[in-house]
């Protein structure tokens, strides 16, 4: 097991409360709708990791950093993207009753057992990126 899976999972929690803020304060302040909240929300899921120092704001909470696995370097904006695409693909079919949360639940589930069971907790974002997250 990964000796960083939990504090990984409430990062991630961290991160999924900023996700919601940003689409509530979006949604309900200016009054964009569902789908222009949802993507400028998205947009913080996608881009967390590559601004400070390879961390989103629940990396910093917790003291984790996400780096290249080559250089060993705080990722860049577009290895975020690549990283973390994944968690956003299945929002894409929200609109489908009951596809959308089911897609989305699933990969979660994946997501979180690769982050305890598979060799330096690698989750499908961070193979596809070749990120790695280490502790600061």
């Amino acid at each position: 097991m990964n000796p960083l899976a939990s504090k990984r999972v409430v990062a991630f929690l961290i991160d999924l409360l900023v996700y919601v803020v940003m689409w509530v304060f979006f949604y309900f302040n200016f009054h964009l709708g569902d789908y222009i909240s949802w993507i400028l929300a998205s947009s913080y899921i996608l881009l967390k990791d590559g601004f400070i120092n390879g961390q989103s704001l629940g990396k910093l909470v917790l003291k984790l950093q996400v780096v290249d696995t080559v250089n060993k370097q705080p990722i860049s904006i577009r290895a975020s993207v690549e990283r973390n695409a994944i968690l956003i693909l299945p929002n894409f079919f929200r609109f489908i009753p009951f596809l959308g949360a089911l897609l989305l639940i699933l990969v979660f589930i994946w997501e979180t057992y690769l982050i305890y069971n598979y060799p330096n907790g690698c989750r499908w974002g961070d193979q596809f990126a070749k990120t790695e997250v280490v502790p600061l």
